[in-house]
């Protein structure tokens, strides 16, 4: 599933087919499900798909659908990292879908593309938004939620007070436990761009492993029970906010990231193409953002 291969295209076309199917507006450009844009190179897109709420504002929920595809004859199969945040979307999309109950928020349900190139696919969204970004109330992200261990990580609840509470509760109605960050202490997700503005955000995440971008993420070790189970806490927790009365934010910055035992590139491990964006480039690009409140 590469940035622009032809194996990110079907998965594209899959999730915008899954959209249509559940009954969501098309939230893309040109009344489509898509949002195309140019990566390094490479065409691909976004996948916006949107259950309407009876208010203006929104509730993002995301996941990164690319991975780094075939390299040098050796095939990345990115099941961790991450077909399991993006089984985590689509699992959402559906529970939502049937869901009778009426959302006080609409929630936009996107598959970035180019994350691994850069959180290009999040960063040209922020830049050129199809909803109106003064009005999005939060966005979970899921990036690797299929390798629970001791803990998982959620990164960024102490950003509101109600997120927070909300999720203390949903994590201790379950067996897992989570370690809560300010940040990530290596690497980056596409949670950061819309920080970056002043959107308040949580990313959920099973920590770094050793088959970390390499032919060795493999469906086979995951493990599927929490992974249903983390991917239950970040639905609720988006249903939940999709329907508080408020959500307040409290001031922060965004906080430098100190890269812990990896290479000066924010997803460089392994295999990585030479495509794949350094720290420096993507805190550049980051940088250029200005806070929309």
């Amino acid at each position: 599933r590469g940035t622009g291969s032809a194996e990110n295209q079907v998965v594209a076309q899959k999730i915008a087919d899954e959209f249509k199917a559940l009954g969501f507006k098309a939230g893309g450009t040109n009344g489509s499900y898509f949002q195309a844009f140019n990566a390094k190179g490479k065409d691909t897109q976004n996948i916006i798909g949107i259950l309407p709420g009876e208010t203006d504002e929104f509730i993002v929920m995301g996941a990164h659908m690319d991975h780094l595809g075939s390299m040098n004859g050796k095939v990345y199969p990115g099941a961790d990292d991450n077909a399991s945040g993006t089984t985590g979307l689509i699992a959402s999309a559906r529970a939502f879908a049937k869901n009778p109950a009426k959302l006080k928020r609409s929630v936009v349900f996107i598959a970035f593309s180019g994350e691994e190139l850069g959180l290009i696919g999040s960063l040209y969204f922020v830049k050129n938004p199809t909803i109106d970004l003064q009005k999005v109330k939060f966005m979970v992200n899921m990036d690797m939620i299929g390798r629970y261990r001791q803990e998982f990580d959620l990164i960024g609840l102490e950003k509101t007070i109600e997120g927070h509470s909300i999720a203390r509760e949903l994590i201790s109605k379950t067996n897992i436990k989570a370690k809560f960050l300010s940040e990530v202490s290596a690497g980056g997700s596409d949670h950061m761009p819309f920080e970056q503005i002043g959107i308040p955000t949580a990313t959920f995440h099973t920590q770094l492993h050793e088959e970390y971008h390499q032919p060795t993420d493999t469906i086979d070790k995951l493990d599927k029970t929490n992974l249903k189970t983390i991917a239950g806490i970040a639905s609720d927790l988006t249903f939940r906010l999709a329907n508080s009365e408020s959500i307040t934010s409290a001031a922060y910055a965004l906080i430098p990231i100190q890269l812990d035992g990896y290479t000066d590139g924010v997803h460089q491990r392994g295999g990585c193409e030479p495509a794949m964006a350094s720290f420096e480039e993507i805190q550049s690009n980051l940088s250029a953002l200005k806070p929309i409140r």
